[in-house]
């Protein structure tokens, strides 16, 4: 029974657009030779990736849909594994709808700098932040919290180790 299977793979950004589809053809025929119907194939655009492959910063994301018998799967990834141009991909099972969704990739940008700030919207304020906000730190006037001496808290602790404990 043939199944279907997504396949993400990644092509390093040296290559420009009109290269990959050369690539992509070779990535067809793979799937062809090893028996696998290809469906849906298309570059979804080139993005920096969060961390670096193979000291390769930026990539370019090619999504493909085909069917195939479970046995060549691990033929297949084996054959994406030797091929060059690729630098890292996964196949899967899709979700329902995933072959007729339409996908836009954005480049990753860390939640902490400024531009991660940015893109990913206001700041969202809390109750509970804004009650810390309006409680003041107490004055150097008002007195601590008694201190407990270390030898009254050994002595109480070696008591009770020392008493039997009935069950």
């Amino acid at each position: 029974m043939k199944t279907t299977y997504e396949l993400l793979y990644i092509v390093p950004g040296q290559f420009t657009d009109e290269e990959i589809v050369p690539i992509m053809e070779q990535i067809a025929t793979i799937l062809t030779e090893t028996g696998a119907e290809v469906g849906r194939h298309e570059n979804l655009g080139r993005i920096k990736m969060a961390y670096q492959i193979k000291k390769i910063r930026n990539g370019s994301y090619v999504l493909a849909y085909f069917t195939a018998e479970p046995a060549i799967i691990t033929e297949i990834d084996r054959r994406f594994r030797l091929t060059d141009e690729i630098l890292r991909h996964i196949i899967c099972i899709p979700s329902k709808g995933a072959e007729t969704r339409v996908y836009d990739i954005t480049s990753y940008t860390a939640p902490l700098t400024d531009e991660g700030r940015s893109t990913r919207g206001p700041k969202r304020s809390s109750k509970k932040s804004e009650d810390k906000t309006t409680e003041t730190a107490p004055a150097a006037s008002e007195k601590a919290a008694p201190s407990v001496d270390p030898a009254v808290i050994d002595k109480k602790v070696d008591e009770l180790l020392e008493t039997d404990i009935v069950s």
